[in-house]
């Protein structure tokens, strides 16, 4: 018999990368818009990352 776990995991979605843009934040709760359309709360923190604009990510 084949081990249930893997069989499970196997129906999930494999990692994926988001691309979303900040419509609003308050420093600890941000709201971004997903390239779909779908907005989504963010709750918490991070380091501050390098921000690129689509000419340099070329």
């Amino acid at each position: 018999m084949s081990d249930v776990w893997t069989q499970f995991e196997s129906l999930l979605e494999k990692d994926s990368t988001q691309i979303a843009t900040i419509i609003s934040t308050d420093g600890t709760e941000s709201v971004v818009e997903l390239l779909s359309g779908d907005r989504v709360k963010i709750i918490g923190t991070a380091p501050p990352v390098r921000m690129y604009t689509s000419k340099e990510a070329k």
